[in-house]
């Protein structure tokens, strides 16, 4: 199992797990016996904490609200808009493909090469999902507040921008 955690500030992350199928008696003894030894330890994607507005609000912590929505005085301040989540649900159904055509059942490692393509793979979802949801709107009091449209998530496009992974070993 190799796990990736998809994060959306510096506190939270919601991981996703693979599995690998490795058939081949030999071959899939010698991968589960180096399985995590060497290589790649996670990927991560999302929102890291040097990413801010310009009043120094952290990019995740937007990225937070928007997913999960706010309330006020017990009421929806604003509503959820979960973009993070289902680029999550398509990232758990595409990286076993891709590990399945990149890992060497041999060394049982997930390299650097492979982890990047995940990374930029995951990446692209996040960025996908900004750039496609279109419900809920933004209410008018938001569209008066900020001069944009109903398009929700994208306002200065810094959100959009910040989406970046990071590999470790």
């Amino acid at each position: 199992m190799i796990g990736i955690a998809a994060a959306c500030a510096t506190d939270v992350s919601m991981p996703v797990k693979a599995n690998v199928k490795v058939t081949g008696g030999d071959r899939a003894r010698r991968f589960f016996k180096n399985a995590g030894k060497g290589g790649v330890n996670r990927v991560r994607v999302g929102f890291f904490s040097q990413a801010r507005y310009p009043n120094g609000t952290p990019v995740a912590s937007v990225a937070l609200w928007n997913e999960f929505g706010t309330r006020r005085n017990g009421e929806e301040h604003a509503p959820e808009r979960p973009f993070f989540r289902q680029a999550i649900r398509q990232m758990a159904d595409d990286i076993p493909k891709i590990l399945e055509n990149g890992i060497d059942p041999a060394r049982g490692v997930l390299d650097r090469r492979l982890a990047g393509r995940i990374g930029s793979h995951a990446q692209g979802l996040i960025e996908r999902q900004i750039q496609t949801l279109d419900e809920p709107e933004n209410a008018d009091s938001t569209i008066a507040r900020k001069g944009t449209g109903k398009k929700p998530l994208i306002d200065t496009s810094l959100m959009l921008q910040s989406v970046t992974f990071r590999v470790d070993e």
